[in-house]
């Protein structure tokens, strides 16, 4: 039974229900909404997984939207084969609205599979804070090499200039 479409939305407006109050109790007036994907591998065939070439294996592709306490507001399952930011104004649009509709001011942040023109546009028009992480090529590097330290945590060519928190587009203090 909790497999059919409606019982899945039930669960899902439960749970959102409950971050909710928690939510109400929280004095800010700023939230932070922060939004990823994930691999979810699977090890055999099931309804709308799909092989996805970088992860390597079948699986599903879930969008994931959390807020600053790591509370996952919204969740939408897609096959494993779709894009990273496949379908985000579906969880984000409608929760912005719904902190503006509590009287917070609602913040965005992501990694680079979100640093898309059609995200940009939206959360321009929305007058929306935002940090979005953009995707390295060697010419960004080459301009700002100078504002760049090295992080030596990896092996890999890993730059932060400040933490994500403080690159929020016009707003340090996030």
């Amino acid at each position: 039974m909790l497999a059919e479409d409606e019982n899945f939305a039930g669960l899902g407006r439960l749970n959102r229900a409950l971050i909710g109050k928690a939510e109400a109790m929280d004095l800010g007036h700023r939230t932070v909404l922060d939004m990823d994907s994930t691999e979810t591998p699977l090890y055999e065939e099931h309804e709308q997984s799909a092989y996805d070439g970088h992860f390597e294996s079948t699986c599903y592709h879930p969008l994931l939207l959390f807020n600053r306490a790591g509370d996952r507001l919204a969740t939408k399952l897609r096959p494993g084969n779709v894009h990273s930011a496949e379908g985000w104004e579906e969880l984000l649009l409608p929760e912005i609205e719904r902190q503006r509709n509590l009287g917070k001011e609602a913040v965005f942040r992501a990694d680079a599979a979100l640093a898309t023109p059609e995200v940009y546009e939206a959360l321009e028009a929305q007058e929306l804070k935002y940090a979005i992480d953009i995707p390295a090529n060697d010419s960004l590097e080459r301009n700002i090499a100078q504002l760049l330290t090295r992080s030596d945590a990896t092996q890999k060519r890993v730059w932060r200039r400040e933490p994500m928190e403080q690159l929020v587009y016009g707003s340090p203090e996030l």
